[in-house]
């Protein structure tokens, strides 16, 4: 007999607050008993592909479902590992929120020298 789902989490969009999308996520593995080994493929399965292609990054060339095992060595990003290494008290949460933030800081940061060099050029 299938097992009946309780509830439903919309998938992560860039920007919004991870922690509270993570709260409603944890909420929705809790109601529906999802064993603890099984909750990253559950995270990485219904965040959405902005999320799954930001664990990609932050893993890679790694698999995304082994970041919980092995949370830095992945990171490709030597700036990022560099800060993930210096939190003491890092696990899969606190390193994911991290990732999140890291890489929404980078797009905002090329989006602003876009418009920077474009503002440039508008005023020559």
């Amino acid at each position: 007999m299938a097992r009946q789902v309780i509830g439903s989490v919309q998938p992560y969009v860039l920007g919004d607050d991870i922690e509270c999308y993570l709260e409603r996520v944890e909420l929705y593995l809790e109601v529906n008993k999802v064993d603890e080994t099984r909750k990253t493929g559950y995270l990485l399965t219904i965040g959405g592909a902005e999320l799954f292609d930001v664990a990609r990054k932050v893993c890679s060339p790694e698999d995304p479902k082994k970041m919980k095992a092995d949370l830095v060595a992945g990171v490709a990003d030597q700036e990022l590992r560099r800060k993930l290494l210096a939190d003491r008290a890092l696990d899969y949460e606190t390193a994911f929120n991290i990732a999140l933030s890291w890489d929404a800081a980078k797009q905002q940061n090329e989006e602003m020298r876009t418009n920077e060099e474009q503002t440039a050029e508008i005023a020559t």
